[in-house]
């Protein structure tokens, strides 16, 4: 019950941007991750990197979220780039607090890691503003907004 509740939330705010991630994985962990479209109902949500596809952000089997590798994720490996503290059933990455990053060959650190979640991406937003503008033009074209008729004297 808990991961449906948690599931009908992240719909809500699909797109989750990570920052402040440093050391040699930083690349992978920073970034915007997309919720994924086939996520089962009941079980713990997960979340691909729009840049970087092979990376996503995920529930592992010791009960952290882990960013790690497409295998890794199918499998719910314990093994990443970054982990969170354990967490309850139905608790979502951005409300975890403690985190812990890659900063060389096998060495984490404990980091502070900001967690942003929206309901649309900005980029998404942009192009459906376009698309909206382009469709309302062509309506314009080929339907007058404003028809003068009648019109007399100088200059008509």
């Amino acid at each position: 019950r808990a991961w449906r509740s948690a599931l009908v939330k992240a719909r809500l705010s699909p797109v989750v941007t990570i920052s402040g991630a440093q050391g040699t994985k930083a690349c992978l962990v920073n970034g915007t991750y997309n919720l994924e479209d086939n996520c089962v109902d009941g079980q713990p949500p997960s979340f691909r990197n729009r840049d970087f596809p092979d990376t996503w952000l995920y529930l592992a089997e010791d009960k952290r979220w882990y960013l790690s590798s497409t295998q890794r994720k199918e499998s719910r490996s314990a093994i990443g780039f970054a982990y969170s503290e354990p967490v309850a059933t139905g608790t979502l990455p951005h409300q975890t607090q403690l985190w812990e990053a890659s900063v060389g060959k096998g060495v984490f650190q404990a980091q502070v890691l900001t967690f942003a979640t929206s309901s649309q991406d900005k980029e998404l937003a942009i192009a459906t503003e376009k698309n909206i503008w382009a469709r309302a033009f062509q309506l314009l074209r080929t339907r007058p907004v404003v028809q003068l008729a009648g019109i007399v004297g100088k200059g008509a």
